[in-house]
């Protein structure tokens, strides 16, 4: 099983105070990923940065990369349950909401990018960032295809490239533009630009 399929796995249940000091552990480097970048930290920071011993540290992870990996990947939880409204384009907009509601302020938006720079020489955390994206498209690409199944959307229709026109855009503005997500009637638009050639009723 991949190191990212474990994510979240628990053998058995830790101590309690184990599992604070781990929390706290963590805590302090998705800081110091956020103020400092990824290149800065090392063990020594983390332990400056949370007051943990480094052999403390060193108990819980073997390497400044697994401390990294753990660090992000508390942050990636599982796709959204998708809504059922009866209405597709209506389905898209509430999931996307809920998407941009969920980035909106939180720590793993601010960790991202950081994380990406990690990804390019690390095949865990690379496999964690896709995991991360697959999990974000997902309840998007289940919702066209039950529009597909419904009739409500031609077979022609390609699902990637359309989940593709609605989070692209929002992506974009989440990480380089930093223009308002939730602009009046933006979501509906890219909603309606993806889709419009392809709704059957």
């Amino acid at each position: 099983m991949s190191k990212a399929k474990r994510v979240g796995q628990n053998v058995r249940a830790e101590n309690p105070q184990v599992v604070r000091t781990k929390q706290h552990i963590l805590r302090a480097t998705r800081e110091l990923m956020i103020n400092q970048g990824v290149r800065s930290i090392t063990i020594d920071a983390v332990s400056v940065q949370s007051g943990s011993s480094r052999s403390t540290i060193y108990r819980h992870w073997a390497t400044i990369d697994d401390l990294l990996f753990s660090a992000f990947s508390g942050l990636v939880g599982p796709p959204f349950e998708s809504p059922n409204t009866g209405d597709f384009k209506q389905d898209l907009l509430l999931i996307n909401l809920k998407y941009i509601e969920s980035v909106d302020g939180s720590v793993w938006i601010r960790v991202l990018p950081s994380f990406i720079e990690i990804s390019q020489n690390n095949e865990h955390c690379a496999e964690l960032l896709s995991t991360l994206v697959d999990n974000l498209r997902r309840s998007s690409s289940d919702i066209l295809l039950k529009a597909q199944r419904d009739g409500q959307l031609s077979k022609k229709a390609n699902i990637d490239w359309i989940v593709d026109v609605i989070t692209g855009p929002t992506t974009y503005r989440m990480l380089l533009s930093k223009a308002p997500l939730d602009e009046p009637g933006y979501l509906q638009y890219l909603i309606d630009a993806a889709t419009h050639e392809f709704i059957l009723n």
